[in-house]
């Protein structure tokens, strides 16, 4: 009876060890499976979050292009970027206000403190004010005074300075329009718009004869007085 159960006992430690051993396989097998899937879970997972990030740099790209709209040898400062990109886009916003309604050639109220009175049909004055404004410098005579010395309007050479890549076809003809340039020619009987590039050429060559005609004037002053 000893000799039987004994054997038994030897019996059945043989089967646990074998199950236990093919138990430990299959563990083993499948904590290998399971480190793979998530090895390649983990790579689908980096590759999407690199597809992502490369999208969104992408997205800042065009958006930097975009706020940026002067080349890049441009010389103006903070202040009369933020000038000149605001005459183009206030001069497109209220040639479309006078086409839909009748009373743009009436002065209208801008919301401010000094509450002074501005043309509808004239960017540079609503400009002026709201960038004087957003650099907090219309508080008092003084700051006033510095602001004017930072944007120096007069001096401000917007046309030289923009890139018109980044703007529409339409924002070149109100600026040329402005600068008192035709938009359209004639040929066979037939009207023709000039394209943005001959139009840009134009208003440079403008620019470049009255600046050519005004040092010679100030020449000929100098000459007189001496």
């Amino acid at each position: 009876m000893t000799k039987t159960k004994q054997s038994k006992t030897k019996q059945s430690k043989r089967q646990y060890s074998l199950i236990s051993d093919g138990s430990l396989k299959t563990h083993r097998k499948s904590t290998r499976i399971l480190s793979n899937n998530q090895e390649n879970a983990d790579s689908a997972f980096s590759l999407s979050y690199l597809k992502d990030k490369v999208k969104k740099t992408e997205k800042k790209d065009n958006n930097s292009n975009e706020k940026n709209p002067f080349h890049y040898e441009s010389s103006l400062n903070r202040y009369q970027r933020k000038y000149c990109h605001c005459l183009m886009r206030v001069r497109d916003s209220l040639e479309s206000k006078s086409k839909t309604s009748k009373k743009g050639k009436k002065t209208i109220k801008i919301k401010s403190k000094s509450q002074t009175k501005f043309k509808q049909n004239n960017p540079y004055p609503i400009c002026y004010s709201t960038i004087r404004r957003s650099f907090k410098l219309d508080k008092n005579k003084k700051s006033k005074a510095k602001f004017h010395k930072l944007l120096k309007p007069k001096q401000t050479n917007c046309i030289m300075n923009y890139d018109f890549s980044k703007y529409d076809y339409n924002d070149v003809q109100l600026l040329a329009k402005e600068k008192g340039i035709p938009l359209h020619f004639f040929k066979d009987g037939k009207m023709y718009y000039f394209k943005k590039i001959t139009l840009v050429k134009k208003m440079v060559s403008k620019y470049l004869n009255n600046k050519k005609d005004k040092t010679v004037k100030k020449v000929k002053k100098v000459k007189s007085d001496e």
